[in-house]
């Protein structure tokens, strides 16, 4: 029995020797020269600056692609309140007929509790519509502005009122600062 685990000791030396001769053995760096060291010190400067050119540029795009962003969320914030401002303002240009019968039936009737009533409702909607940003044009002895005012005739009215607004047929407003609709009027000549 003895010559048979000297044999299997054997086979297992030798096994273990060809795993190790297949292995690959560490490869020795061999020193380098000067001249060699320098060409490759000058290789890895040039890797590290173009890393480094490489890296700026990637910041650089990152702040522009930031910067793009902020500008996209403030455009869309903008157009966002732009589209509820003339949604508003078309809710208003319907209602100011409204207003303008309000304005004649106060004219219309006679001092008693129903022109309370219709005051009162008048002036409760033109405060709601103020509050919005509704406001009415400046008409009677103004200089006459095209822009604001829309002339429907001209009167003889003397001197002091050439070019200026005599009488207002018809109010306009601004909404939010922006012409909603012209005042009808009479302008002196």
């Amino acid at each position: 029995m003895s010559d048979q685990v000297k044999d299997q000791d054997l086979q297992q030396n030798q096994e273990q020797q060809q795993a190790a001769d297949e292995q690959p053995q560490e490869q020795q760096i061999p020193p380098l020269g000067e001249e060699e060291a320098k060409q490759q010190f000058e290789q890895f400067m040039e890797a590290v600056a173009k890393l480094a050119t490489e890296k700026e540029d990637i910041e650089q795009k990152f702040l522009r692609l930031q910067a793009d962003f902020d500008n996209f969320r403030k455009r869309s914030r903008q157009e966002k309140d732009d589209t509820v401002k003339s949604a508003n303002s078309r809710l208003v240009g319907v209602l100011l007929p409204v207003l303008d019968n309000f304005a004649r039936a106060l004219t219309s009737l006679a001092d008693s509790s129903e022109k309370e009533g219709v005051e009162l409702i008048y002036r409760q909607l033109l405060y709601l519509l103020e509050q919005e940003g509704l406001k009415a044009i400046a008409c009677e002895g103004v200089d006459f502005d095209p822009n604001v005012h829309d002339a429907v005739t001209q009167e003889n009215a003397g001197e002091e009122s050439r070019g200026k607004v005599i009488a207002e047929v018809q109010k306009g407003y601004t909404f939010n600062g922006k012409l909603l609709r012209p005042a009808m009027v009479r302008v002196g000549k």
